[in-house]
């Protein structure tokens, strides 16, 4: 009888919450008018009561998404679960709607926002605008800004190639060597200190950082429900809200140690690293900024950057590996020779060498393009009712880019398909002067990442470093066609690769 009771308190409890939610999304959108001579963009049927679920697809973005921008136009309003969803198609649909300070804020309903540590990637407000401000200032003190920051992206690189070079041309899965980079990377900014290959350290943090990437992967990274259902689903074990929430917690727990450790061994006139700067904030903060620096918030900035410096930069140096492993007379063989006439094979690269180097550059920047790391970007959230063009936008809105339709759109992007260094390259082979405003992998206006530079020199680096000491093949045949859109880099992340020593020949 306890467990029918049981049973049914629950059954009773879940449908009041369906209906309950029900009754405010549909007064939000039909129980209110609009100004007059505006419209809300055209919805898509759904074929299920909770919505969209074609959404929930990892090739949505290029399927489904692509065919309603054809039937309704770019912009379009989807409906999953209890939140409306406006999805923008198009680079002046994305252009427009990113431009506006309405849509600034990151949407609450992304399952990466902490009760506790707020980091860059899901702050909003005020507090958003001085941390931005702070990291940039941060990032050029402490990153691009520094010769010895450079020095240490291009030995970490070194340390890399040394590691493949052991395997001595054997099939290796390739990111289990690059990932560790990119995070080493992050970690000599913000900690001030990259750690050995051998080292505890490292292996800790590699070891959460791929717990957490594989946490988000297992399920979608929102949550279209209620807040209140979200903070019930947060605390019960076994579901994904929860299985991600523990892992955040576990990358913070670990930050926040670190974090106490900088606090015993601090200097109050030299700041070290990014968290000694950040530190010294929260100790100088007035009264009006003294809620927007805290230790909480500098521990969720840690963990942002560890992540978000992590997986796109790897995923993408990674891609870049594949790619010219299948096309090593083509592609490969000419960024060989850019390498060989402009470095040569003795001295490691430098950013510097960019400048003479147009085709690596435009590889750089295609594969950006051809393979976006985060097709539809991360959710924003209307913060007030916008009136753009003639939609008429409600508080609330979940609004996301579809970057991938912009990278691939026949308007802008000649056989957009095909991966075309190119494209980017001007009449007489040099790289252009600017990168055009329509390649948007680091989204655009003023949320884009602040990150984006210190990603393009990691990037830029990894590939020079490699490709001037191996020549790199592919260990099989793919079971796949990587030229396919939606093959993602989660589906090439186990792939092995062969690395042979370019001295020594094939």
């Amino acid at each position: 009888m306890l467990d029918l009771d049981i049973y049914t308190r629950w059954v009773l409890i879940s449908t009041a919450t369906f209906l309950l939610s029900w009754m405010l999304l549909f007064r939000r959108l039909f129980g209110r008018s609009w100004p007059p001579g505006t419209r809300l963009p055209p919805s898509v049927p759904g074929a299920s009561i909770t919505g969209h679920h074609e959404m929930h697809k990892y090739d949505f973005f290029c399927t489904a998404a692509m065919k309603w921008a054809r039937q309704y136009g770019p912009v379009y309003r989807l409906r999953q679960n209890f939140a409306s969803i406006v999805i923008l198609n198009d680079f002046d649909s994305i252009k427009k709607f990113y431009s506006r300070k309405e849509f600034l804020n990151r949407s609450r309903f992304w399952v990466m926002k902490s009760d506790r540590y707020e980091g860059l990637a899901t702050m909003n407000g005020t507090i958003w605008n001085l941390n931005r401000r702070f990291c940039l200032h941060a990032l050029r003190d402490f990153g691009m800004g520094k010769s010895y920051a450079m020095e240490d992206i291009v030995e970490e690189f070194q340390c890399a190639c040394n590691e493949i070079a052991k395997t001595k041309g054997e099939p290796i899965a390739f990111y289990d060597y690059i990932m560790p980079c990119a995070s080493n990377n992050i970690s000599a900014i913000v900690y001030g200190r990259r750690f050995s290959y051998d080292h505890p350290a490292r292996a800790e943090i590699n070891r959460l950082i791929n717990d957490m990437l594989a946490a988000i992967s297992f399920g979608r990274i929102y949550q279209h429900n209620p807040l209140f259902v979200a903070a019930i689903t947060k605390r019960i074990p076994g579901t994904h809200v929860n299985l991600v929430r523990q892992k955040v917690d576990d990358l913070a727990l670990y930050a926040y140690e670190k974090i106490k450790e900088h606090k015993t061994s601090a200097d109050n006139h030299v700041n070290r690293d990014f968290v000694d700067a950040y530190l010294k904030k929260v100790q100088d903060r007035d009264d009006d900024s003294r809620d927007h620096f805290t230790v909480e918030t500098l521990v969720g900035m840690v963990t942002s950057f560890l992540l978000a410096g992590t997986a796109s930069t790897a995923g993408t140096i990674h891609w870049h590996m594949v790619k010219n492993a299948m096309e090593p007379d083509t592609l490969q063989a000419r960024i060989q020779r850019e390498i060989d006439e402009v470095i040569g094979r003795e001295r490691p690269p430098k950013w510097e060498d960019r400048l003479h180097m147009p085709f690596t550059m435009a590889s750089v920047w295609e594969m950006d393009r051809w393979k976006t790391s985060t097709p539809l970007g991360v959710p924003r959230e209307a913060s007030e009712d916008t009136i753009v063009d003639d939609f008429f936008i409600p508080k609330g809105t979940v609004i996301m880019a579809n970057f991938w339709a912009a990278h691939f759109d026949v308007n802008f992007w000649k056989d957009p398909e095909k991966f075309d260094p190119t494209r980017f390259l001007n009449d007489d082979g040099t790289l252009m002067t600017r990168k055009p405003e329509c390649l948007l992998p680091f989204s655009f206006g003023k949320r884009t990442c602040p990150g984006e530079i210190l990603a393009t020199v990691e990037i830029f680096l990894a590939v020079t470093s490699l490709l001037q000491r191996f020549h790199v093949l592919p260990a099989g045949k793919l079971p796949f066609d990587i030229n396919s859109p939606s093959i993602l880099a989660g589906h090439v992340q186990r792939l092995k690769l062969r690395f042979i020593d370019r001295n020594q020949g094939l």
